[in-house]
């Protein structure tokens, strides 16, 4: 790790290094003080003016982002259901976030949950008795909107989590606070 303000090389210990892993995807907190780095089941945050390791967790997580204050992530549960998680700094402490889902029989797919860059809202596929479609909720688990998708093409959030790209077209770009079409506004 560099510090950006002068360069210099911030290192980390070989016992962080080694009892982390080597890290497939990396994430900075919104205020860019901390590091999440996570692949092969682990999860490890790291102070970015120190490189020192703030904690770290091992389970099998699909998606994780960092917020100031935690960990927001999503992991598949032994029922094949998205379990989304708010986990605490520095100890880690887990609170869940219960999903409100469509009024249809609906089942979340795990393997496509997205967590907005500031943890503060995220978006998954739902099956439905009507079809499929991507769901977006905010931090608290509260359903934004959904709408129907027909071909697979990536969610995208705004690097500062304000807006997010549910579809291949213009008009599903969505506020991601409100869940309001953000096309032909200046939200």
């Amino acid at each position: 790790m560099r510090r950006l303000q002068d360069g210099q090389v911030l290192a980390m210990t070989d016992a962080t290094a080694s009892a982390c892993g080597t890290p497939t995807q990396l994430r900075f907190s919104p205020d860019g003080g901390r590091l999440l780095g996570w692949s092969a089941g682990k999860i490890c945050v790291w102070r970015t003016d120190s490189a020192a390791l703030v904690a770290m967790a091992s389970e099998a997580f699909t998606a994780a982002a960092l917020t100031n204050t935690g960990v927001v992530v999503g992991r598949r549960l032994s029922t094949g259901r998205l379990a989304v998680e708010a986990l605490s700094l520095p100890g880690l402490t887990r609170t869940s976030i219960p999903l409100e889902l469509p009024a249809a029989p609906a089942l979340t797919d795990p393997g496509t949950l997205v967590i907005s860059p500031t943890g503060d809202s995220f978006v998954a596929a739902v099956q439905t008795d009507k079809g499929r479609s991507r769901t977006l909720w905010d931090g608290a688990g509260t359903m934004l909107v959904t709408r129907p998708f027909f071909e697979e093409r990536a969610v995208v959030f705004s690097p500062d989590g304000r807006h997010v790209l549910l579809g291949g077209a213009l008009d599903a770009i969505v506020n991601a606070r409100t869940g309001r079409s953000s096309a032909n506004s200046r939200t």
